[in-house]
């Protein structure tokens, strides 16, 4: 039984992250993405002086309700491993969070320093309704 699960743990550390008090459903959507080997500190750097104001911009409008990056603190997989999420109230939310980065990668300068620092086969995206989040 143990050979055909489809089971592992992560233990992750976020060192980027913010949310706004309250309680709701919604959805979390998150991005896995595979960081190139030594590029890890300059994907941070990027996402810290280019996605990071996205964010904040879209937490004070209300548009997002949390966003954070996340890094396996206990490798059981290939290294680089980065899962950048948001949660968001409703769906129509969801569509304005996804223009906001739509219009970032429309930068050419953007686009092409993330494809610099990531491997494109390492990339995911995932989305899951939440009948019920709170954060304090």
């Amino acid at each position: 039984m143990q050979g055909a699960s489809k089971h592992w743990d992560q233990i992750l550390t976020g060192d980027l992250y913010n949310a706004k008090a309250g309680a709701s459903a919604g959805y979390l959507t998150w991005s896995q993405w595979e960081v190139k080997p030594g590029q890890m500190h300059a994907y941070t750097e990027l996402t810290k002086s280019v996605f990071v104001p996205i964010l904040e911009k879209l937490l004070a409008e209300g548009t997002i309700t949390s966003y954070g990056q996340l890094s396996e603190d206990y490798h059981t997989g290939k290294l680089g491993i980065v899962y950048d999420y948001l949660t968001v109230p409703d769906a129509a939310s969801l569509d304005k969070a996804n223009k906001a980065f739509e219009d970032a990668f429309s930068n050419p300068a953007i686009g092409d320093a993330v494809r610099a620092l990531t491997e494109r086969e390492g990339h995911r995206d995932y989305l899951t309704r939440l009948r019920f989040m709170t954060s304090k």
